[in-house]
């Protein structure tokens, strides 16, 4: 096994997100695929994808809808859950026009 870390990960891991992800921090509704609704805060996100923070934990792999300012209910699968963290991507992508509707939502 090789001394250098880069060996030891999958280099597809290691590429910039594209499109680059906006912060946030907004206040938004989440349901689950059998309809339990709980808060969350959307931390960041892109046309592609999201990332929330909520007490209400999801498996990766789990489907989801968050209701976001200017677009509504939104349907998004978890890629990745860490504790109260994780992120996901949009099933389909949101209007790039918008997003900075979203970004400038106050709380």
């Amino acid at each position: 096994m090789s001394n250098d870390p880069s060996s030891w990960l999958n280099a597809s891991l290691l590429k910039p997100r594209t499109p680059k992800r906006l912060n946030a921090w907004v206040h938004v509704r989440m349901r689950t695929a059998e309809d339990q609704e709980a808060g969350a805060v959307l931390i960041d996100f892109s046309g592609l994808g999201f990332g929330i923070e909520s007490e209400r934990q999801l498996l990766i792999g789990s489907e989801l809808e968050l209701l976001l300012p200017h677009f509504g209910w939104t349907k998004g699968k978890v890629q990745w859950a860490l504790g109260s963290r994780m992120g996901g991507r949009f099933i389909d992508e949101l209007s790039e026009e918008r997003l900075a509707d979203l970004q400038a939502t106050p709380e």
